[in-house]
């Protein structure tokens, strides 16, 4: 964001709101903090866990920045006071994932769930299809089908 913009001057007025909503967003995940620092020059985001302590977020692991992103942009929604669609598309957020990241992230799907109407989620991962209300498999030279859990 340039420094002067009127996205970083939204973000000045309303950074403990959107602290806030982060660190109530990111409950469900241990030992993970996400805020936004803003200072005369730049608007930096940070990322407090308990091994490393508080890095940029350039500088924290994959499942952390993608932690902090969904945090981030349903906080940022919440800030803008505009109204949002209905629908949120996640494509293949958990690639990167471990089995323990995992666990974190379907805490945090089922978050987002409770605060979106529709979530879309496209993954090859096979653990998140117990995490979702229907599902769509789709195969390659063979027919669709549709389960609903």
């Amino acid at each position: 964001f340039h420094v002067d913009g009127i996205p970083t001057l939204v973000i000045k007025q309303k950074i403990g709101f959107i602290n806030k909503k982060l660190s109530d967003i990111l409950t469900s995940i241990p030992n993970l903090k996400c805020s936004m620092e803003v200072d005369e020059k730049e608007v930096n985001i940070v990322v407090e866990n308990s091994k490393s302590g508080k890095v940029p977020v350039e500088l924290s692991s994959g499942s952390e920045k993608t932690f902090c992103s969904l945090a981030l942009k349903l906080a940022l929604f919440e800030a803008a006071e505009i109204p949002v669609a209905d629908l949120f598309i996640l494509d293949e957020p958990a690639t990167s994932l471990d089995k323990k990241s995992l666990e974190k992230f379907i805490a945090m799907l089922n978050f987002l769930k409770s605060t979106v109407k529709h979530v879309l989620v496209v993954s090859h991962i096979e653990e998140l299809k117990d995490s979702v209300d229907d599902c769509i498999l789709l195969k390659r030279k063979e027919k669709i089908t549709y389960e609903k859990n």
